[in-house]
């Protein structure tokens, strides 16, 4: 099963919201089911945040959360892979397939031995963002775009960030953005957005 767009996700997360588990279908997966569920949770926060569903504030938040479950209901999957010398893109499973028999040790899989070329960085996972292929671990998701971390830290005001990073660090690069966006709109009371 897959939705075209955002609205249709968003009348299922609706759906769901009224008649609970009865709104899934036979035909949808644990991860689409997962993810009509994460949706209608971080709709119930945002609207407890701003205190009604026809705030700017509110739709806002609940656009983005609905481009980002959107996706995950859609996608498959399947996991891509950079090869680091050479650029190339792949899925796993075609880069497993790609592995001679005199690259492998006694005994090891393709599988095996694919999973020790991640661990030594020949290869590392990536995700499409809004300007080409992106490490996943420094993929973040602003207003519905998929940005790499570092590339738009030049958009941020810096004594946010500053503040943030002595206050947050270590922590996942999403929830960094995400505060960043709160503190953003606090102080300018607009929508931080990458131009």
């Amino acid at each position: 099963m897959k939705i075209a767009t955002k609205e249709e996700f968003l009348e299922l997360v609706i759906e769901y919201s009224a008649i609970g588990t009865d709104a899934f279908t036979e035909e949808m997966t644990d991860k689409q089911r997962e993810a009509i569920v994460c949706a209608h949770r971080d709709f119930a926060h945002a609207e407890e945040k701003y205190g009604d569903k026809e705030s700017d504030d509110y739709c806002e938040e609940a656009k983005t959360a609905a481009v980002g479950w959107l996706k995950d209901f859609n996608d498959s999957s399947e996991s891509f892979y950079m090869h680091v010398d050479t650029g190339s893109v792949d899925t796993y499973e075609n880069w497993v397939s790609t592995i001679d028999e005199d690259e492998l040790t006694k005994g090891q899989t393709r599988e095996e031995k694919m999973n020790d070329y991640i661990r030594d960085n020949t290869f590392v996972e990536v995700v499409k963002g809004a300007s080409g292929w992106i490490d996943a671990d420094k993929a973040v998701t602003v207003n519905g775009e998929i940005y790499n971390i570092d590339d738009i830290a030049i958009y941020m005001d810096n004594d946010i960030r500053e503040k943030l990073h002595a206050e947050l660090a270590p922590c996942e690069p999403q929830k960094f953005v995400d505060r960043y966006a709160e503190e953003h709109k606090e102080k300018f009371g607009e929508t931080f957005a990458i131009n």
